[in-house]
């Protein structure tokens, strides 16, 4: 008889795991303000929160690329080191909030054996600031994957965990916005979308499996593991 296979959970981070609505305009104001002294420049405006919501989820560069389409490259990459520093500097502090259920959840996937991934757009120390600050590191299976110039998005992420497993081995990726569908759909691997997120279920209306709080998630993936044969 063939082993069962062991499940991954690739988390997506901001509006799944971790909540930043009440830091992202200090953040961004904080790191921008920065970037623009260092910069020498004037035209930086500050954008406001609605703005920021709506691109929160896209790879950080393509971010400050649609905010700031004026600056060069080179300066594009301090702008997003200066906020990127902002951020981690505020979340370190406590700043903003995990999920509601999502501390209990994790650590009952853990318990359970479940191995559980980051698959975010996210830089680094970023990710690292809200998993250490809020505890949740530990829950995680290293070698933890992130953003850098070789993986420029959470799809390639996902792809190099495939790679990773084991062919009896399942993968499923888990968030609230268009790229964490995508990032599925581009890797063969069930979706579980998190209308409780930054977006609501717009960006994610129609799939399958879609849960409305932290909780309903392991229940959600009991299903899936049942239709694919796990456990």
């Amino acid at each position: 008889m063939q082993k069962k296979g062991t499940t991954y959970l690739a988390f997506d981070i901001d509006g799944t795991i971790y909540d930043s609505a009440d830091i992202v305009v200090d953040a961004f104001r904080n790191g921008i303000i920065d970037a623009a002294r260092r910069l020498g420049r004037d035209d930086m405006r500050i954008p406001d929160h609605r703005e920021i919501m709506a691109l929160v989820g896209l790879p950080a560069h393509e971010i400050y690329i649609r905010f700031f389409p004026q600056l060069g490259e080179d300066e594009l990459m301090l702008v997003n080191d200066a906020c990127n520093s902002s951020f981690v500097t505020i979340i370190s502090r406590g700043g903003g909030r995990l999920i509601d259920g999502c501390y209990e959840v994790l650590e009952g996937f853990w318990k359970e054996s479940y191995k559980i991934l980051t698959a975010s757009n996210g830089r680094r120390e970023y990710i690292e600031a809200i998993l250490k600050t809020h505890s949740i590191l530990q829950f995680f299976s290293s070698p933890l994957l992130y953003i850098n110039s070789d993986i420029p998005d959470k799809s390639d992420i996902v792809t190099l965990y495939r790679k990773r497993v084991e062919s009896n081995d399942l993968i499923i990726m888990i968030g609230d916005r268009e790229s964490d569908r995508m990032a599925a759909k581009k890797n063969d691997v069930p979706f579980v979308g998190c209308a409780f997120g930054h977006a609501g279920e717009r960006e994610i209306a129609g799939e399958r499996w879609i849960v409305h709080g932290f909780r309903d998630i392991p229940e959600v993936v009991r299903e899936i593991e049942r239709e694919y044969g796990i456990k």
